[in-house]
């Protein structure tokens, strides 16, 4: 029996052999058990139509989307630098201390090494610049004179970014400390407002 294509009776008969005969398998066998009473000319295009809107195939045969994801900057994979050549920072607390008779609040700083993981540790008595710079001070002779430091966009470090840049302005112009270590610039990276999931490494 010749059955029309583009008939709303046509179209009930296949979707009636897909999910009741063929137990919603694939187009192959849909258009076989149909032929086996009906022609249904150019059939695999209703058919195909009618798999396109099944629910329970298209919950069967979904393909799992991968997501786009751009390459990771260079001081995450380079290996051949010294540990926390890049470095990420981030503060936590505070955690209350006891000083003598007192209680005082402390925080902590977290400086991770962007390629190897690795941690420092240091305790601040504030989160003004001076207790962040004196933090960094204590980093570098333990472990190296960071390069580039990552950090998210807070006010203590936009400050001691400053007085850092102003710093290593005036060891150059000064002899004594010509060829220390802490004339040496550091770059600091700041992370957009509003985006801490980009500092995903020391969060």
């Amino acid at each position: 029996m010749l059955l029309p294509k583009d008939h709303r009776v046509t179209e009930l008969m296949v979707r009636e052999t897909h999910e009741n005969k063929a137990g919603h398998s694939g187009r192959e066998h849909t258009l076989a058990l149909i032929c086996q009473e009906f022609w249904v000319p150019k059939g695999w295009r209703l058919i195909d139509w009618v798999l396109k809107g099944c629910l329970v195939c298209c919950r069967v045969t979904w393909k799992e989307s991968l997501q786009r994801q751009a390459d990771l900057p260079a001081g995450r994979v380079c290996m051949v630098r010294a540990p926390f050549t890049h470095t990420g920072v981030d503060f936590f607390g505070p955690f209350t201390t006891k000083q003598s008779r007192k209680w005082v609040k402390r925080w902590g700083c977290l400086f991770t090494c962007l390629n190897s993981r690795a941690i420092h540790l240091e305790i601040l008595d504030g989160l003004d610049a001076d207790s962040f710079l004196n933090a960094i001070t204590r980093l570098s002779p333990r472990r190296s004179v960071p390069e580039r430091i990552r950090s998210d966009y807070e006010t203590n470090m936009i400050i001691a970014d400053k007085e850092l840049r102003a710093a290593a302005l005036s060891w150059e112009m000064d002899d004594k400390v010509h060829n220390a270590l802490l004339r040496k610039r550091i770059e600091w990276e700041f992370n957009p407002p509003h985006a801490s999931h980009i500092g995903s490494v020391w969060e």
